[in-house]
């Protein structure tokens, strides 16, 4: 990422209902980083670990595993940015059921 990023932030749906996410960036280099998330379901805190891989142009995908609060299990997310700049994604829970859609806004310099 351009100096200076460190954060990137977004929506997702689960169950119809749309929430906030984000997370703090460590680059690793190639266009990888690692990823502490932040994110609440119904109020509550959850927290995950993980890695973000992206080329601020085109495409973004990461995971993250449960790291705290309420979160739970390992999710993975990929998709494009578009040309407003916020990336339409999908992610899915691993080894589970459950499934949504997310954006993932480019962050800015």
């Amino acid at each position: 990422m351009p100096a200076g990023i460190t954060a990137i932030k977004g929506t997702f749906i689960f169950n119809g209902k749309e929430s906030t996410w984000s997370a703090k960036l460590t680059a690793k280099g190639d266009g990888a980083y690692d990823a502490v998330y932040v994110s609440s379901w119904g109020g509550a805190p959850l927290s995950y670990i993980g890695t973000i891989k992206t080329d601020l142009k085109t495409e973004i995908s990461g995971d993250g595993k449960a790291n705290g609060g309420r979160a739970n299990g390992t999710f993975e997310f990929s998709g494009k940015f578009g040309p407003n700049g916020i990336a339409q994604c999908n992610y899915k829970e691993v080894g589970g059921r459950r499934s949504g859609s997310m954006t993932a806004e480019m962050p800015k310099g």
